[in-house]
Formats: C-alpha cells, structure tokens, sequence
C-alpha cells in the first residue's frame, strides 16, 4: 500500500476499539456521505447515496431509515413510507422510525397510522415532548370533526343496540348549584375522570376531543359564565368588593364598587354597600352585617349551569354519534363554601334508562380528587369492572395533593376551551406554583405555551437525531460492510489523490492498527 493506507473503510472509533490504542485521537468520524447530505439539506442528492447504500446492504437499519428520512423531505411520502416500514421490520425498537413513519403518515393525510406511529414513539422513548402531543391533539381534533359530521349525515341509519356496552362517553362535570366559584372543577373532574377510567383495560374511553366536537356541532356544550379567578369569602373586605363590583346598580348602570380592590375599607366601599341595601330593601346604614353579606353574596352568584348534556333524551343521541354503549354524566355541588357533593349517572345508550351511582359522596373541598377517587370506584362497580390490586394502586395515585393547585389547572382548562389561551397559560402557571410535580398542569402549560416554529424545530432535531444515533448497538464493521468512505485516506470517489491531502494517514504515523477492507468480514450471521 505504499506510505499511506489508501481505501481502508475503517472509523476512527472503530480503530481505537479494535486496536486499544489512542494514537489517532479517536475523533468523531465524518458522516457517511448520505447521512452528510441529508444533514445539509441536499435531500435528493443524499436519497441517491442512500438508495445506493441500502442496495449495497439491504439489511442496514440505519441506512434504511434514513433513507426515508430523505425521501419524506423530498415530499416522495409514497416511498418513504414503504422504507420507513422495511426499516421498522428491521428495528422495531428504534423511536426515530415512528416518529418519521409518523410524520409521513400526517403529511399523506393517513392521521390514524399517524396516531399510531407518535403513540409508539412515546412507547419507546418514554417521553411526551409538547410539540408531539400537540400534533396528536391536532390529529384528533380534526379527526373527530370528520367522524363526527359523517356520524350525524348517517344518523337516521345508526342503531342503538349493537353499541359496545364497554365503550364510555365522559361529559364535563354539570354544576349543581352551591359556590359559583367552583364552576370550573367541572371541566377538570371530567378529565381526571378519563384518566382513571382510560387505566381500566376492560374499558375504551371515547376521546375528549371528539365527544367536545360533538356536544359543540349539537350545541349541547354549555359554557356558562367565563371562568374567573376564586373570590374571597363575602365575609372579607375584598370579597364585598369583588362581588359590588360584579354587581350593577340600577339607577346609573354602573357597578356598585369601582374603587381599589384590596383589604382595606374605604368610604367608597360604605356608600356602595348603602346604595345595594336600599335597593334590597335593607337598612341602610353601609354596614355589611350577616343579613346585607347573604343578599350580596346571593345577588352575586351567576345562574347555575345546566345540568349537563346527558339526560333521557340527549343519551341515546350521543351514545349512537359516538358509539359508546354508556355515558356517564357527572354532578359536582358546593355545600357552603368548605364542602362539595359529587354524584354521577351512567346512561345506557340502548335503553336510555339513567342509573344513580351508588351513593353521592361529599366531603370537605380540599378533599375533591379523593372524594372523586371513591366516585371513581362507585362508577366501575355499576359498569360490571373489577378492580385488581395492581389496578387499584394505579388509580388510588392523586394527580395532586393540593386543591388551589386543582382548582387554577381546571380553571385553566375552562380558560382554554373559550380560546382564551394567554388567561389558560396562566392559570397552569399557578397551578405548578402551587404544586410544581403537577404533570397533568406541566404537560397542559407546556403545550399551551409552545411557540411558533416549535414543532419544525422538533422536527430538525429528529433529523439531526437520525444523523447521529445508531440503530441498536454501535458495529466496527458497519462502514466496511457497506463500502462507505468515512475519511482515513482519499475517498473512493478519486477527488482527493495528493499525498499532501490531510486525509491520508501515514503509515508512520500509526503503531498498530486493523484495517478492514470491504470483504475481509463475513456476511452477519455468520454465513
């Protein structure tokens, strides 16, 4: 070979590897000329290096991924899908395969094998970074609003009867009167409602997109009063003074009270509080005693929400849209300002008879997730579902321990269902003020608060991902196998001959080494 080593398709790596020496450094190698060009975003020019790579070893994993990588940037979402799928069959285990047969499936308008490809993603990493779960909300945004509009132009010909009796439909929690305050709780009941249920293998949980889809095309959704932040008791001074200021004085249209709203008592405060007692027929002497306290705080409350979509006639309705056998319709009630009621009814689709669940629980406010754990296990014991002690550990796991942390997350719930999405950022923000291991709260704000170009820039990231990671274990002899050039001495491609070239490792330079030559090893397996 003369002075220099001249086609030897060996990584630096794998030298330091092979030989147990550092003399070369043990620097990086460069990438494989596909892998570069994909890099750099010579998309077409990096599918022809990689078509010719994969044709040289048909069983490489990462070339074969890559290789659709290429082609779905390319916009060829045809054959990237079929090499993203022989490189899944290759490496199942390997995330950066679901999630490119993901995004090819999305781009081709495929959103269930797209669904699937994201969930497996999150299977295999164990995470569930923002930008994914905002495309899988997306997803079934949009493929909710196509079922569901097929679903009511077929309506006439759906059956009630045939419904899986398995498959629950999981309103929002109806208020049923008490503490305006609390409103929102309906909106995060419901949802840790769906979280315990969707831990019951016995049972499908219809989505909460498409069942919102469907209660918003029926206009069955009742949003009630926008969510606002928990008064004071009307006891304080600032909870006399939010209420008068929620309140309108007749005679001159205005609030009651448009001071400052803090502690302190002002002579603003006494002549609204003078101005409310005589138009409640009290005395008027602007002290806020027990009897002008109950009449404010009264005259104050907003109407109570509608007790819910569900009843005799609108269940079979939307059981048959939705295909859910059962919905169940869950009540939450203030008892004074420190205790609060729940209740539910599961209504059969096929029959549309409603049955109470078990007995209403009730218990101090604080307390609302483990009251709506025992409510939780009142609801499985009327579906016929058995709970396992492995089962039960999962669900007894409250979402959070603390109840102000609860109720500014429901309230951001209910802020983001009337697209009030700064107002909803804010509200989770205090919910992990309140609780920062609240992963329900983390997970709402971090999708909320994701920025423009979030999810290209996820994108990329994942590219650069497939330019680096292995497909399982690291080989020494993958580059030899393939005949891929990675730079000790001129490349195959005859651009690079001059022996002053940097690339070219003298031979004195180099006390041990192993080089590999393509064909020196056997075929894998050992064949």
């Amino acid at each position: 070979m003369g002075r220099s080593m001249r086609g030897a398709v060996l990584t630096t790596a794998a030298l330091c590897f092979m030989t147990g020496i550092l003399a070369l450094g043990c620097a990086p190698a460069p990438l494989p000329r596909g892998d570069a060009l994909l890099g750099t975003g010579d998309y077409a020019d990096a599918v022809r290096s990689l078509r010719a790579e994969t044709a040289r070893n048909p069983e490489d994993a990462r070339a074969k991924r890559n290789l659709g990588v290429a082609y779905f940037q390319t916009g060829d979402f045809e054959h990237a899908a079929e090499t993203l799928d022989d490189a899944q069959t290759l490496a199942p285990e390997d995330p950066l395969v679901a999630y490119f047969r993901g995004r090819t499936a999305e781009a081709a308008g495929d959103r269930p094998r797209a669904v699937e490809a994201y969930n497996r993603y999150i299977e295999l990493t164990g995470e569930r970074p923002p930008e994914l779960l905002t495309r899988l909300r997306t997803l079934a945004r949009a493929q909710a609003e196509e079922d569901v509009r097929r679903a009511i132009q077929a309506e006439t010909s759906l059956g009630s009867k045939a419904l899986p009796e398995n498959t629950v439909a999981v309103p929002g929690y109806a208020e049923g009167g008490g503490n305006p305050d609390l409103a929102p709780l309906g909106r995060g009941l419901a949802v840790v409602l769906i979280s315990d249920l969707s831990k019951v293998a016995d049972l499908r949980v219809v989505e909460r997109e498409r069942l919102q889809v469907l209660l918003d095309e029926l206009d069955l959704a009742s949003p009630g009063p926008p969510a606002e932040p928990a008064m004071e008791d009307v006891a304080t001074v600032t909870g006399l003074k939010q209420r008068l200021r929620r309140l309108v004085d007749p005679d001159t249209d205005t609030p009651y009270y448009a001071g400052p709203m803090d502690s302190e008592k002002n002579e603003t405060l006494t002549e609204a509080v003078r101005a409310f007692q005589e138009d409640h027929g009290l005395t008027q002497d602007g002290i806020p005693g027990p009897q002008t306290q109950a009449a404010i705080a009264q005259a104050a409350a907003p109407p109570a929400t509608p007790p819910g979509p569900v009843d005799r006639a609108t269940a079979p309705r939307l059981g048959r849209l939705l295909g859910a056998g059962r919905v169940i319709q869950g009540t939450f009630s203030g008892l004074g300002n420190s205790s609060v009621q729940l209740d539910a009814v599961i209504a059969s689709v096929g029959s549309g008879k409603l049955t109470p669940v078990g007995d209403a629980v009730r218990g101090p406010l604080e307390n609302v997730l483990r009251l709506q754990k025992k409510l939780t296990y009142e609801i499985l014991a009327a579906l016929g579902v058995a709970v396992p002690p492995e089962l039960k550990k999962r669900l007894d796991k409250l979402p959070t321990e603390s109840f102000p942390a609860f109720l500014a997350f429901s309230r951001g719930l209910d802020f983001e269902a009337r697209g009030m999405t700064p107002q909803a950022i804010d509200a989770y923000r205090e919910a992990l003020r309140l609780d920062n291991r609240f992963s329900m709260a983390r997970e709402a704000e971090e999708i909320a608060a994701l920025p423009p170009g979030a999810e290209d820039a996820f994108d990329g990231a994942r590219v650069e991902d497939a330019l680096r990671r292995p497909v399982g274990p690291e080989t020494a002899d993958r580059l030899a196998r393939t005949g891929v050039w990675i730079g000790i001495g001129p490349g195959p491609d005859g651009d690079r001959t001059d022996a002053t070239d940097p690339s070219v490792t003298s031979v004195e330079k180099v006390e041990q080494a192993t080089i590999l030559i393509e064909g020196d090893l056997p075929p894998r397996g050992g064949k």
